[in-house]
């Protein structure tokens, strides 16, 4: 079953709680991370954007690539939100000079992009990743809807990875079968390793395009939980059950 609204706060209905949320999977992660930051700082709260391995500098808040835990306080208490990180190559940022716990301390919500995806709506995690904070309270997992309908070849990062943990062929076309099988091989395995006590939430985005409130149903039932399915520019949020009957 689908149940379809335009959400008032994004974060409240994925049920982001203050402390650490780790954002892993595939594209839209950034994106993501920076509704919820300026969610939260709508209300009233602050919140750090950063990653415990690349990002891009985000856009609409000041960054800080320092290790003076007063100086970071200072910025967020005049802005509400602030990207961090220590600078990279080609002019991302690396993970923090800072401690997790530090930056816990100074911002009431810390949303950390803990893996990559070369920007791609799907992907199967390696060995060293995904690198959630041990502190973490949240993870929420990325699917793109628009991966859906096309060959696992073309969409899925990690492609041969995602395959053999999904029982399936480069040419396949990704279903939400796919998805479900390797979520829950990764999860089985210990490659997707949550920390004691994280809830795990599954989030598809791009949840406007045609067909995607289906997908979203069909992967909630392979996985017997919630998936939420969201759209930002448009507001949607749906919460996918797992009776499918009624989606749309």
């Amino acid at each position: 079953m689908l149940e379809k609204r335009a959400y008032d706060d994004i974060a409240e209905v994925l049920g982001v709680e203050p402390g650490i949320t780790a954002i892993i999977g595939s594209g839209g992660k950034s994106t993501l991370m920076d509704v919820l930051a300026h969610a939260v700082a709508h209300g009233g709260a602050t919140a750090l954007i950063t990653t415990s391995t690349h990002i891009r500098r985000a856009q609409r808040c000041p960054v800080y690539t320092g290790a003076d835990a007063a100086e970071l306080g200072g910025m967020l208490a005049g802005r509400a939100v602030v990207c961090c990180g220590t600078p990279a190559q080609d002019g991302k940022l690396a993970a923090p000079a800072l401690p997790w716990e530090t930056l816990a301390g100074i911002a009431d919500y810390v949303f950390v992009e803990a893996d990559g995806s070369r920007g791609l709506p799907a992907k199967a995690h390696a060995a060293h990743e995904p690198v959630i904070p041990a502190a973490a309270r949240l993870v929420i997992d990325v699917v793109g809807a628009q991966a859906f309908g096309r060959p696992l070849s073309e969409v899925a990062h990690r492609p041969e990875l995602f395959c053999v943990r999904a029982g399936a062929a480069p040419h396949e076309v990704l279903t939400p079968e796919h998805v479900a099988a390797v979520v829950e091989r990764e999860r089985s395995e210990g490659a997707l390793h949550l920390p004691p006590g994280a809830r795990f939430v599954l989030a598809v985005t791009h949840g406007a395009l045609p067909g995607a409130g289906t997908r979203a149903a069909r992967l909630a039932c392979a996985l017997d939980e919630p998936v939420y399915l969201l759209d930002h520019p448009t507001r949607l949020c749906a919460r996918a059950r797992a009776d499918a009957d009624g989606a749309r």
